[in-house]
């Protein structure tokens, strides 16, 4: 009983003094006051926008093929959707390359709006114009590792295709999530 007693106490050690923190999911996020057209995307440990930022090392910005003239996107027909899109084009891609000499003080950031190069970011693919109606992924990377958040986001458009609000759908590791609606000031 005093053997499983103390390997539970120095796992448990081990895990803290690892920085491991196995209780908090990453969680991506769009700041609210984003433009409609430029929307800025942040990476937190935990659940909400209060939670403790996370540094971004790597943004992709994915366009999906178009819809049908005939029929407009509704989140309701989110699982169909995911089923039958392919990708069309990447249309963004940062990533974190400091420059010893050009920017000493460069650091990662948690938030990074889209079209906009930090100081020590490195743009690997320049952002394209984004279309209202078309659906985008964005996937977020922290530190050398493979994609950690995943979002999906439309532009949507008033009738004379002028942008309106912007829909963002946070995606857990299963593939569920809230949508974020953000209106134009």
């Amino acid at each position: 009983m005093r053997w499983g007693i103390a390997f539970f106490i120095i796992s448990v050690g081990c895990l803290v003094s690892s920085g491991c923190q196995p209780t908090m999911l990453q969680h991506s996020y769009t700041h609210p006051h984003s433009a409609v057209t430029a929307p800025t995307f942040c990476l937190y440990w935990g659940e909400d926008e209060h939670s403790q930022p996370i540094r971004i090392y790597e943004i992709t910005v994915v366009r999906y093929e178009a819809f049908s003239d005939d029929k407009r996107f509704e989140w309701r027909d989110w699982e169909s959707w995911r089923e039958g899109r392919s990708a069309d084009l990447v249309i963004w891609q940062i990533q974190y390359l400091p420059d010893d000499e050009a920017h000493p003080l460069a650091k990662p950031l948690s938030c990074i709006t889209y079209g906009k190069v930090p100081p020590g970011y490195a743009e690997l693919i320049p952002p394209l114009l984004l279309i209202p109606e078309r659906m985008y992924t964005v996937s977020i990377a922290r530190a050398d590792l493979p994609p950690v958040a995943r979002m999906y986001f439309i532009i949507r458009a008033d009738s004379t295709g002028h942008p309106t609000q912007l829909e963002v759908k946070h995606v857990d590791r299963y593939g569920r999530g809230d949508i974020q609606i953000i209106t134009q000031d």
